[in-house]
């Protein structure tokens, strides 16, 4: 009769184990994703010392009702409605004025609006910074309104509590989007560090800035050494979300913020931003009705907590000492040790995997021939499910091109959904024949690569392999120790892997949580090597779950595969969510009186179709934008000449000594544009220039043009010196946001927006939504 008791219990054991393990595993997941969500919005009704979402968002309404880019009348008037609040909160706010040369070709005449709140015993100056200026695509709710009102409610909280050792400087940056890709961005940010006096004490910078319109507010950058700065952040009352591997990664992108200027100038620092909602970036998406209030609590609790914590520190510490590896960890925090450690820590996890493997080995528990094949079936499934995620994305953007945002997530879960059906169906049948041992053994030797691999190029990001094999190395020890057969598990052994196998879940979760937030489908192949990576740290929990039937854990996941792609299939078309991109930009030659329309699309659509019309012509349009990238790819139709006072170039002084022609010139736009460009004819060799007296920085010996993407008018005095008796000629333009009076340009249907800069990754000198006037000028 106890026998029977005894085999009837076994059964319901087992499925006991199988439940506690599958729970276990979704407690892992769920605890990693939430680690890595914003947290919940503060009441306009907070304590007074407290950073309030709802006190900030009152901010993003008044300052991004309109797209305002650097240079437009909307743009003066958030600039006046920061003086005005600044004012209010009993700071005496001033505005840099500056004509800033940052790079060949390049010119801009910037306006920043700064405060200072004086410290008790100041070491220096802590700059906190932020970018009022949006694109000409979209209001910048997110991009960069969440930072400006983050700093402006940061800075009342402040104001609202007892004074601070440390000077805090408010620095809110004109001109950071930039007009083309290269040197015509963060002209600001680079006009305060080279021609304003407070620069010179600044000794930390901290920079806000965004890149979607939801999620954490990550730290993502900062200088080195870090280590410092890292231990300053944990200590601020901020809930960061910071890793060094956030930070050895975008190190290597060629992409740069505000805070670059600094880092340029050797001034330390720290960069934050929230990032998810790519799609919504650059466009008329990012408005206040998009954003997050919980990313702007976030965001501003970040500006509150480095405020508090840099204005009360000592600062002789800021820019010395090591570097550092740290990662987020949730209740703990942050984690941080030496870089120096990296290496005797590597030793340890290898160590204690080649303890495993010796004891597996010695017991007759792991066989090397087995783990042979196990690591070639693996390297197979790594390999098949990296090209099955490549070729989705492939598919995706040739079939959906920039659209392919809008189906991202859904085609990302069919990419990994796919993988783990693949990698299940292929272990399923391996684990019959090798057993657990032997392809754990043979799943774990790819980590150990990888940790060596990344501790010598990316010992930031070594920590990601790191804490996963050395726990899973532990695990794998204490499974060829014990006596029981590895294909047995009780409720013990359950526990103990759970707790080993959580580092790998929380670490690659949250990693590809970033990932995919930061490129969307772009990174699929890179994401799908991840997930089977950490399928494989974790195998012995899902083979114990499934007791062995690991097909039908590869069902499950081709039926959410196959659920995910349907999701796929039915965001098709478009909708004021999901909308369809398009350009339209009027252009005048002055010199003929023929007018354009002219768009960077592939084709008409409905509401372009009503200036291009149906079939308009693929044509060079060099007569309009000299420097336009494209030499033929562009759509045109003609357009009524509407009466726009073209550019002037008038020359003051011609001189020539010494076998060189001096030339003074000045250009201007009648008009009230605000772009001013001139660009010479080819061939043209300029020896030198001059804006405004100062020597203009020299390009790369090819044709020579000055872009003023900032142009506030009184003219641009400007100085060519060429070869003595050289005629030539001057194309001159001019950029005005929005269309002519008189255009009659009906608005875009719902589920249309005008065309982002993000789409061609603002390599394209014909923008959308402009009016463009262009005549040649002999000199």
């Amino acid at each position: 009769m106890a026998d029977e008791v005894t085999g009837a219990r076994k059964p319901r054991r087992r499925i006991f184990v199988r439940l506690l393990i599958g729970a276990g595993l979704a407690c892992c997941m769920y605890f990693s994703w939430t680690g890595h969500l914003a947290p919940q919005p503060k009441p306009a009704t907070a304590p007074e010392r407290d950073f309030s979402a709802e006190r900030a968002m009152v901010h993003v309404r008044a300052m991004s009702r309109a797209p305002h880019p650097a240079g437009s009348a909307e743009n003066d008037r958030v600039r006046d409605y920061l003086v005005e609040q600044l004012r209010a909160l009993g700071t005496e706010p001033q505005v840099q004025e500056a004509t800033v040369n940052r790079g060949p070709g390049e010119a801009a005449m910037v306006q920043n609006v700064l405060a200072r709140i004086p410290g008790t015993d100041s070491d220096g100056v802590v700059l906190l910074l932020a970018h009022y200026d949006s694109v000409a695509f979209g209001p910048g709710a997110a991009d960069d309104g969440a930072g400006c009102a983050g700093l402006l409610e940061a800075l009342r909280a402040v104001k609202a509590g007892p004074p601070l050792k440390n000077d805090l400087v408010f620095l809110f940056t004109d001109g950071e989007e930039g007009r083309i890709a290269g040197v015509s961005g963060l002209r600001g940010a680079y006009g305060f560090v080279h021609h304003h006096p407070w620069a010179k004490e600044v000794r930390v910078a901290v920079n806000f800035d965004c890149r979607g319109i939801r999620g954490v507010s990550y730290m993502y950058e900062c200088s080195a050494p870090n280590r410092w700065l890292v231990r300053q952040l944990n200590h601020a009352d901020t809930r960061a979300v910071a890793t060094s591997s956030m930070a050895e990664i975008y190190h290597r992108m060629p992409v740069a913020t505000d805070l670059t200027m600094f880092f340029d100038e050797g001034i330390p620092g720290l960069n934050f931003a929230f990032i998810d909602g790519l799609e919504h970036y650059h466009t008329a998406l990012d408005n206040p009705d998009n954003l997050s209030l919980k990313s702007l609590q976030h965001h501003g609790q970040n500006a509150l907590g480095m405020a508090l914590r840099l204005g009360s520190v000592p600062l002789d510490g800021a820019g010395r000492g090591g570097n550092s590896v740290f990662f987020y960890v949730p209740l703990i925090r942050m984690v941080q040790y030496s870089l120096s450690w990296v290496w005797p820590l590597t030793a340890l996890a290898l160590a204690v995997f080649v303890a495993g493997l010796a004891v597996g080995l010695r017991r007759g528990r792991i066989r090397p021939l087995a783990v042979f094949y196990g690591l070639l079936l693996y390297a197979v499934v790594w390999l098949v499910c990296a090209l099955v995620g490549l070729a989705i994305f492939l598919v995706a953007y040739h079939g959906e091109s920039f659209y392919f945002v809008y189906t991202s997530l859904p085609l990302m879960v069919t990419a990994l959904a796919a993988a783990g059906a693949l990698f299940f169906l292929v272990m399923g049948l391996a684990h019959r024949r090798l057993g657990i041992a032997d392809l754990w053994a043979a799943l774990l030797l790819p980590w150990a690569a990888l940790l060596v691999l990344s501790s010598r190029f990316m010992p930031g990001a070594s920590y990601l392999s790191l804490v996963p094999l050395l726990l899973a190395s532990l695990g794998f020890l204490w499974l060829m120790l014990r006596r029981k057969d590895p294909e047995k598990c009780g409720f013990g052994d359950a526990l103990v892997m759970l707790a080993l196998s959580f580092p790998a879940m929380f670490f690659l979760t949250g990693t590809a949580q970033g990932l995919y937030t930061a490129i969307l489908l772009l990174g699929v192949a890179l994401q799908v090597s991840l997930f089977v990576l950490m399928l494989g740290a974790v195998f012995p929990l899902f083979a114990w779950m499934a007791g062995g039937h690991l097909r039908t854990t590869s069902a499950v996941f081709l039926a959410v595969g196959v659920a995910a792609l349907a999701v796929a299939g039915s965001r098709a078309g478009f909708s004021p969510e999901r909308p369809k991109l398009n350009s339209l930009t009027y252009a005048l030659n002055a010199d003929t009186g023929q007018a354009f329309w002219l768009s960077c699309d592939d084709e008409p659509d409905a509401w372009t179709a009503e200036k291009l019309g149906e079939s308009p012509r693929r044509e060079i349009i060099h007569d309009l934008l000299p420097l336009a990238t494209r030499p033929a790819d562009y759509l045109r139709a003609p357009a009524p000449a509407f009466p726009l006072a073209p550019p002037t170039l008038e020359i003051l002084a011609d001189e020539t000594q010494d076998g060189v022609r001096r030339v003074k010139l000045r250009a201007d736009s009648p008009r009230g544009a605000q772009v001013l460009e001139i660009a010479a004819e080819p061939g043209l060799v300029v020896r030198a220039a001059r804006l405004n007296g100062v020597p203009l920085k020299p390009g790369d010996g090819g044709r020579w043009f000055l872009t003023c993407s900032i142009y506030r008018g009184g003219g641009l005095d400007l100085e060519l010196d060429v070869d003595a008796g050289r005629v030539f000629q001057l194309h001159v333009t001019d950029f005005s946001y929005g269309f002519p009076e008189g255009a009659d340009i009906s608005p875009r249907p719902p589920h249309m927006i005008p065309k982002p800069n993000t789409v061609d990754f603002n390599k394209d000198r014909l923008k959308t939504d402009e009016t463009v006037v262009t005549r040649m000028v002999r000199i």
